[in-house]
This record gives structure tokens, sequence and C-alpha cells, in this order.
């Protein structure tokens, strides 16, 4: 049985499928299986992937007859599938360093109170090149040099200071967990389209710890047709996070909430009702009451008050 299952879901980036596929074939940690996922794409993705097809690390390659809508969906597939007890969804338009999994499970084999490991990462461009880090960035965010170097995190700790605000784990591709954590929150996570990435994370720091490698050790990229640039309707995308949030509220192990409740409606759940329009701003409205009542009437009034007082997001969030 392999040590890992790597994950590659697929929808359309031929263009850098390749790079992906070979930066995981190519990793000096060799116990591991690689499982294929394309969902219905159109462009030449099949092509690419069945020059793959007889090479011995691959046990699985699947093609989605239509497109499932959600990237979650292909990660509960894959995961259905997956031989090992750790998983690596290795997102189809990233990269990784070569030495990404042997790096990671080095760390986790040495922390076993750790039942997830993510590494710093680049933000590349179409071009391959680097654009940015993400660990410059979360460092600025919250005025603090915690992810300038690695270590060992208590879930509890790492929720409350840092991911409920916003998903501190760069991407899907940045991590390393056990397969357990996801099988447990699975239904609820391929409930969601954009953000059920961070909804597991949340779930998973609840109950288990986390170490972070401040190695730079994979490249997420950021282009044109990546899934968090694609025009996404305001009305879904805000709706998810007011689930967030709500969850978020629910657990009594979440400090601070109401500054929680007050960084949400400044960051997230406003809308544009010049840019959007009125009507699209109602349906929004509506739909946080058809989620929960009593939060969007306590919301709402916040984001009326917001928009016409014009107080804009902090450029930083302090937690002192």
């Amino acid at each position: 049985m392999p040590a890992v299952s790597v994950i590659i879901p697929n929808y359309n980036h031929g263009a850098f499928l390749k790079e992906r596929i070979d930066s995981v074939l190519n990793q000096t940690f060799t116990d591991y299986e690689v499982i294929i996922l394309d969902d219905a794409s159109t462009d030449n993705s099949k092509e690419i992937i069945e020059e793959y097809s007889l090479n011995p690390k691959i046990s699985h390659i699947i093609y989605n007859e239509n497109n499932s809508g959600s990237p979650f969906k292909q990660w509960a597939k894959g995961i259905a599938l997956a031989k090992a007890d750790w998983i690596w969804i290795a997102e189809s338009d990233d990269s990784a360093n070569s030495s990404f999994l042997q790096k990671t499970m080095k760390v986790l084999q040495a922390n076993i109170d750790a039942d997830c490991c993510y590494c710093d990462s680049y933000l590349i461009n179409d071009n391959n090149e680097v654009t940015d880090k993400f660990s410059i960035a979360k460092n600025y965010f919250f005025q603090t040099d915690k992810w300038s170097s690695s270590s060992f995190t208590k879930g509890i700790s790492e929720l409350n200071s840092s991911l409920k605000y916003v998903c501190t784990i760069n991407n899907a591709s940045a991590l390393i967990f056990k397969k357990s954590i996801f099988t447990n929150f699975e239904e609820d996570i391929i409930s969601y389209r954009y953000y059920g990435d961070w909804f597991f994370y949340i779930n998973a720091l609840r109950l288990h710890n986390i170490f972070y490698l401040a190695d730079p050790l994979s490249s997420c990229r950021i282009h044109t047709n990546s899934f968090v640039n694609k025009p996404n309707p305001g009305l879904n995308t805000k709706t998810e996070l007011f689930r967030i949030l709500r969850f978020l509220l629910s657990l009594p192990e979440i400090h601070d909430k109401k500054k929680l409740t007050n960084f949400f409606c400044l960051r997230y759940l406003g809308s544009g009702w010049i840019k959007e329009g009125l009507k699209a701003s109602s349906l929004l409205m509506s739909n946080y009451i058809k989620e929960d009542r009593k939060l969007a009437l306590k919301i709402i009034p916040k984001l009326i008050w917001y928009k016409l007082s014009r107080r804009k997001m902090p450029s930083y969030i302090s937690n002192s």
C-alpha cells in the first residue's frame, strides 16, 4: 500500500497539465500512487493525460462524461479511490518542487501529533513568473512574522488566530492531510462549489493539529482561467461565505465572535449596490435570510451601515 495518494483533479487545464503531472512523477519521495480525474474537459487535456496511461505510478485515470460543477466532488471521488492514509490534492494548474513530498512527509513522521502539513508557496502567472509569496502576504495582513519560519501549531490555536478570518492554508496543492479527516466531513464539503476547501480546513483544525513548513515547495498559479478568477456570481460566492460565518459562529471554541462577524461583513458579505445593482443586492439579502434568518437580520443592518458610512476594510488585521 502506498504512503501517499496524489489526486490530480483537472478541468480544462491542458496548458499546464503536463507540467503538473511531471512535477508529481518527478518527486524524490517515491512511495505514492497517482489518481487523475478529468471533469469533462473540452480542451486537449485528455490527449495529455493519455500520454501517461502506462506509467506504473498512476493507479486510476477517470474521465467524467458530464462536468460535476464542483471541484470538491472530484476531491471526494479521488479520496474514495485512494489506497494511502495520506492525501495530496495536486491541483492541475499548479506545480511542485521535486522535494515536496519528501520534506512534508519527513515533517509528519517527526511530528506524530500533526495530522496535516502545509508549506509556503509561490504565486506564479501563466509564464511561470513568480509574482508573490504567500508568507509575505500573510505576514503583512496579520502584522506578524509567523509564516517566516516553520512551526507546529495546535489546530484550535491556528483556527482562532488566523484561519477563521481568511483561508491561510495557501491552497490544496500545498497541503498533505490524513484521509480520515476528509471522510468525516465529506457530505458537507461537497455541498460547496467555491469555498469547500476553506470549510474543510476549518473542520480539520477543530480536531487536528498542523505543521507549517516555511520552505516554498509549491507554486500556485493565478491566471485568467483560474477557478478563483472566473466571473463567479456574487449571489453564490457570498452565500457560501455567509454559510461559513454561520458555521464558525456556531462553534463554542471560536473566540471574538463579534469581531469575526464585523470582519466578514466588511470583507466578504457586503454587496456592491452600484456595481451589482439593487436587484442583485436584494436577492443576496434574501438568500442570507433563507440560510439563517436570525443571523441575516443581525448582519444586514451592519452591511447597510457600513455602506452608508463608507467604512473600509483595514489593510491588515491585528489579533492583539
